[in-house]
């Protein structure tokens, strides 16, 4: 396998490597934070407005949905070793990406409204005694299994678009050394 190719099969391998990671970090997020809080959202508990919680969070759950789609695609490429002949599979990872574009929508829509979010989200935390309770639990819970805060799971929608940006540019830019075949 000549150079260019083995560094195009690593990229594609770390795509699937932290297109895994990044589902199980939006899973986790709605497991611990975000579907206790529409359970709790509304009466009888009001410890979120559902209104708030539906624009603030569930943005989430859509988001969880393609990229849980998308990693399926991924390692199903991963699983044919990423052939490109669609002989067992049918799609290239170039072709995954282009089916997943009307998701990306949603993800600006999330980026835009993401600092206005998360400061209505501060703001609860600081002025509604409930609310603050019930992240601060769980903040303190999942810290002690090592895990990251809220915030830190709730801005990975940011920042996952220009990774995969750049690590479909890399696999691209070594794709196109090593053959004539188009990746997207």
């Amino acid at each position: 396998m000549s150079t260019s190719a083995s560094k195009r099969l690593e990229v594609m391998r770390e795509i699937v490597k932290t297109e895994r990671s990044y589902v199980e970090g939006l899973q986790f997020l709605d497991k611990y934070y975000i579907s206790p809080l529409k359970l709790l959202s509304g009466p009888p508990t009001n410890i979120i407005d559902a209104e708030l919680w539906k624009r603030c969070f569930s943005p989430i759950y859509v988001i969880l949905k393609i990229n849980k789609l998308l990693l399926e695609e991924l390692e199903q490429l991963e699983h044919h070793n990423f052939d490109h002949t669609r002989t067992e599979h049918k799609y290239t990872m170039g072709e995954v990406f282009v089916t997943m574009l009307p998701g990306m929508k949603l993800y600006s829509e999330f980026m835009m409204n993401y600092d206005e979010n998360a400061q209505v989200i501060k703001t609860l935390i600081k002025s509604d005694p409930k609310f603050a309770n019930f992240m601060n639990g769980i903040e303190r819970k999942t810290k002690k299994d090592g895990l990251l805060g809220f915030f830190a799971y709730l801005i990975t929608p940011v920042q996952r678009l220009p990774r995969y940006l750049l690590l479909i540019r890399v696999c691209y830019f070594f794709f196109l050394q090593n053959t004539h075949i188009l990746l997207v």
